[in-house]
């Protein structure tokens, strides 16, 4: 007896009203165990009917189980989900933040597409905005840009020649002064080169309003001439003597 009592605690409820449900259905059906047990008709229904109810609880029980475990580890899974987003969503500004408080110059489109001996011009231009690096061809004449971010702030200019760089240069306009100080001008290879102030002579690196800058290099003498109005600067471009 004690052996039953110990196996009826271990088992299930959901199995017990199953197995008990099919033992009313038996006897619903059957009607009697053969020299052992008769049921009157009125008694087979109420079996049948016990049997009913005890498979349909017993199988209830099972369901339930089954769902609600399924609907745990759904809503597990979307939490999960939401919290990796979240986390997504607050580590995302700060890379954003940290791209744009330190640009890459080599995104400028002055920058772009250099071939090897321009490359160290990334280096000369160190510190400045990409938006304030022009790259101009020689032969261009009134080229204008802004002067709203080069306003006393270095700005650069790359001078091509058929496309392939030949002269780079720093400079700061000094609008309130009609001044434009050359910081550097080097060659494509970033080696120094001479270079005057063609129209007035004197302090080479000290160019007024619509003076010309006279730049020697291996490759040939150009002519940068520098203008400025209403906040634009305006430069004609020249190739001298190859």
């Amino acid at each position: 007896m004690d052996s039953v009592i110990a196996l009826l605690q271990e088992t299930p409820i959901p199995t017990i009203l199953v197995i008990s449900g099919l033992i009313f259905l038996f006897l619903a059906l059957a009607g009697k165990i053969s020299g052992k047990l008769e049921m009157p008709p009125e008694r087979q229904k109420w079996s049948g009917v016990a049997s009913a109810v005890l498979l349909f609880t017993g199988l209830l029980l099972y369901i339930l189980p089954l769902r609600t475990q399924g609907l745990v580890e759904q809503s597990s899974a979307t939490l999960t989900l939401v919290a990796t987003t979240e986390q997504a969503a607050l580590v995302q500004p700060q890379s954003v933040q940290s791209s744009q408080a330190t640009p890459s110059l080599t995104d400028g489109d002055a920058l772009s597409n250099l071939d090897a001996d321009g490359e160290c011009f990334v280096d000369l231009f160190a510190g400045i905005s990409p938006n304030q690096v022009e790259r101009i061809e020689t032969g261009v004449e009134d080229k204008r840009f802004s002067t709203q971010e080069t306003k006393n702030d270095s700005a650069g200019i790359i001078l091509t020649n058929l496309g392939q760089p030949v002269v780079a240069l720093t400079y700061i306009v000094f609008e309130e002064d009609n001044l434009i100080k050359i910081s550097s001008v080097v060659d494509a290879s970033c080696q120094p080169v001479e270079y005057i102030n063609a129209t007035r002579g004197g302090a080479r690196d000290v160019l007024q309003n619509w003076d010309s800058l006279k730049v020697t290099t291996g490759t040939g003498v150009y002519s940068m001439r520098f203008g400025y109005f209403d906040g634009m600067v305006e430069l004609d471009t020249l190739l001298l003597q190859e």
